[in-house]
């Protein structure tokens, strides 16, 4: 009998997220810190554009690079809050969120044999698309005695002659690390030295903390021309099952770019994009409260999972996770994670899912209401005891 199903689909796993969510499928009063989904609703404003665009009768196809308003509104983001200048009739497109964006952009750019240095850990999202693509994804280890940022003496120790691409991810999941400026120009003088291309997901650019700095790379000269930035509405304004993303970079790239989301998607839905629209053009302030929130969350969680004994939390300074280090307790992560399901009925992701140096931690998201964060912490403790004893 033939093989029904292809290679490349052969060669990746089942997300460790997905699959944590799926063991507690069914089962009652868990407290879950697996996904990374803000708890916050949709703000009322983004929502009542999209009925509004309903009413009006936008429910039809429309360009397969996004609504113009949409990419206007991106453009004018990316240059008032990033430093960088993009042409939204040439230099962007929407997208189905940030995971399309990055597919789209990696089947665009990579061919079979082309390598592509990764963080490990980094999201599952990642390594597979590349593998899908033909290309090989290098894993460059971040540590957690370097804050978990990417160390860039590392980075060129990895870079041959079939290097055709860095992709990064600040803040980053699932460490919650940033890059500050230093590491950026320094990735970016890589790029230019190798003459690479560099990917950049800016989903958690809003989150983050103790007074630290977002930095874009497209702002640095000569970089924008080598970069394709992707991000998404998901995380920033609790859209994430809107679904509308967007890629911007220049034009010979988007070019390309558009020809491979044409033919995946077509384009994301009307009528969340006219929710965008509102969303990037509308007030703000939505987006502060919940960055307020997230940063009282985060030195509750951090604090609590430091009080538990066999674990320590490096600080993040990003993002909206903490990624705790178990290694003490003397379990894998997946067999902490999946007895900590079982026994305390709360819902982590084990760090191996990110890779291989994400063994020997828990990936928590902290985008939950603090009432489940202060039990799921106190049945943390609780269940962590109840195994050593």
């Amino acid at each position: 009998m033939k093989q029904w199903t292809s290679q490349r689909s052969n060669s990746i796993e089942y997300s460790g997220i997905r699959r944590m969510v799926a063991l507690a499928s069914g089962m009652k009063d868990v407290i879950s810190f697996a996904l990374g989904e803000p708890d916050y609703d949709t703000p009322a404003n983004i929502k009542t554009a999209a009925i509004k665009a309903i009413n009006a009768g936008f429910t039809h196809y429309t360009s397969t690079a996004g609504l113009p308003e949409l990419r206007g509104a991106v453009a004018e983001k990316l240059r008032k809050e990033n430093g960088a200048s993009y042409d939204p009739q040439n230099e962007i497109i929407i997208t189905v969120g940030a995971c399309e964006g990055c597919y789209t952009a990696i089947m665009s750019t990579i061919d079979p044999g082309d390598e592509v240095i990764v963080t490990d850990p980094s999201f599952v999202f990642y390594a597979p698309s590349v593998i899908l693509a033909g290309g090989k994804p290098i894993f460059v280890p971040l540590k957690e005695e370097n804050d978990f940022r990417v160390e860039l003496g590392e980075v060129e120790k990895l870079i041959t002659p079939k290097t055709k691409m860095i992709w990064i991810n600040s803040p980053n999941n699932p460490t919650g690390a940033i890059l500050f400026e230093d590491d950026i120009r320094g990735m970016a003088d890589i790029a230019k030295k190798h003459d690479l291309l560099v990917l950049t997901d800016e989903v958690y650019e809003k989150f983050v903390y103790d007074g630290n700095i977002h930095y874009n790379i497209c702002s640095i000269p000569e970089m924008k021309e080598r970069t394709i930035l992707v991000n998404a509405l998901s995380k920033t304004y609790a859209m994430t099952g809107w679904r509308v993303g967007y890629v911007a970079a220049n034009e010979k790239i988007i070019n390309r770019l558009h020809l491979v989301h044409m033919h995946v998607c077509t384009h994301p839905g009307v009528v969340d994009q006219k929710a965008a629209v509102e969303a990037l053009t509308g007030p703000q302030d939505s987006v502060s409260e919940m960055v307020r929130e997230f940063d009282r969350r985060r030195k509750f969680i951090t604090k609590r999972l430091n009080e538990v004994e066999g674990i320590s939390c490096w600080n993040p300074k990003g993002s909206f996770y903490a990624f705790p280090n178990i290694k003490p307790i003397g379990k894998s992560s997946y067999e902490l994670a999946e007895y900590l399901l079982k026994e305390g009925k709360i819902n982590t992701v084990p760090g191996a899912a990110f890779g291989r140096n994400g063994e020997g931690y828990l990936r928590i998201s902290f985008a939950s209401p603090m009432k489940h964060i202060e039990e799921g912490m106190d049945r943390l403790e609780k269940t962590v005891k109840q195994l050593a004893s």
